[in-house]
């Protein structure tokens, strides 16, 4: 990379907040915001397309229908009105009618103020703060542009520059092609140490443990006798000639963590490619793990090719819950043999009527005899 191109910090000073908004959101055709402003509720279509309903029940009249990445102007939450449904959330659109939520990643739209000062050796985490960006190849709005990247998803930046309109830009590293492209630096947000110190330290290893049920779609996290979080998932969808997409049971560690991968997977028909996946907390060596998700907003039923889907903010609360714990700075931590307990079920658990020793000790003899 040329010299030229480089961003100092001289020239970093010499950006007004002006500079840093100025045509940034014209391909979305969005306010900006800045980092310190609450920013509108919106709603990014993460399904091939969506209905708008006159009222929040999918048999109602439909009024207009969305695509793919289409940003939507949400007024609030309401409940829908067929009281069986797994997943009753929809969203009131401002502009008029219902949306069914799980086809709608909340999102929000924060603009972020770059940061110069990177590590040159292992670089910072960053997570994206705007509904969709496109990532370049080269670092100018010009060059080809390579995958679309969404909110919520983590990157390690590498280095910041700036093109030929002076605009900053961070050079981020994909750790599955092995290559680096290019983002605008004001889209993404440098995580705080903070924000990934671990959560309840100081309780003993043996007392955490995580409890997952397939048939509820649910988890529950303990320590001790004590349920510190609960969670709606999307496990694997995989049944008869779709088992290579299901989610084992049985008993398992968080022994491998990392903030940000890229994942692909699947077979013909079912393919997935997936970079800035959040949040991974494996427990197996065949990939399977509790991870942020991006691609749907559907929990409560199976949706996955095989790992346990979580809400970004959730799946982070996980991450840094179980042990080991990543280093800061660390891009991950492999420790075999190590981790915090999770046990998956294949019958309810968590529902009246299930045995409540079976969740509580973790003592289920079928466990044993599935033990992986």
């Amino acid at each position: 990379m040329a010299d030229k191109h480089h961003f100092s910090r001289r020239d970093f000073l010499k950006l007004s907040a002006s500079t840093l908004g100025a045509a940034l959101f014209s391909t979305l055709n969005l306010p900006s915001v800045t980092a310190a402003e609450s920013p509108s509720m919106l709603g990014r279509v993460c399904w091939n397309k969506v209905t708008v309903h006159e009222t929040p029940d999918p048999a109602a009249a439909v009024l207009a229908t969305h695509r793919f990445d289409k940003i939507l102007n949400i007024e609030k939450t309401v409940r829908g009105l067929d009281g069986s449904a797994y997943n009753r959330t929809w969203y009131q659109l401002k502009e008029g009618g219902y949306v069914y939520s799980g086809g709608i990643q909340p999102v929000q739209e924060i603009l972020n103020t770059p940061v110069t000062d990177i590590p040159k050796e292992v670089g910072l985490l960053a997570e994206l703060t705007v509904p969709f960006t496109d990532s370049h190849w080269k670092p100018t709005q010009n060059s080809r542009r390579g995958y679309r990247l969404y909110y919520g998803t983590t990157y390690w930046v590498r280095a910041i520059f700036e093109d030929e309109k002076g605009n900053p830009w961070y050079r981020i590293y994909d750790d599955l092609m092995k290559l680096v492209f290019f983002i605008r630096a004001e889209h993404l947000r440098i995580v705080p140490p903070e924000e990934l110190t671990p959560i309840s330290p100081d309780v003993p290893e043996e007392e955490k443990r995580i409890v997952v049920s397939l048939p509820e779609q649910r988890l529950a996290a303990f320590e001790g006798e004590r349920v510190v979080f609960t969670a709606k998932i999307s496990s694997g969808r995989g049944k008869g000639n779709l088992h290579y997409a299901s989610t084992p049971s049985g008993r398992f560690t968080t022994f491998f963590k990392r903030p940000a991968g890229h994942m692909v997977g699947g077979s013909e028909g079912s393919a997935y490619d997936l970079p800035g996946v959040p949040w991974a907390s494996y427990i197996n060596d065949q990939g399977v793990s509790f991870h942020g998700t991006y691609w749907h907003n559907d929990f409560g039923a199976p949706r996955s090719a095989g790992c346990i889907n979580l809400p970004n903010d959730q799946a982070k609360w996980i991450y840094r819950w179980t042990t080991p714990s990543v280093p800061e700075r660390k891009r991950h931590i492999y420790q075999p043999g190590t981790g915090t307990r999770v046990n998956i079920y294949e019958e309810p658990v968590f529902s009246p009527g299930s045995s409540p020793i079976r969740y509580r000790l973790g003592d289920d003899p079928q466990l044993d005899s599935k033990e992986r």
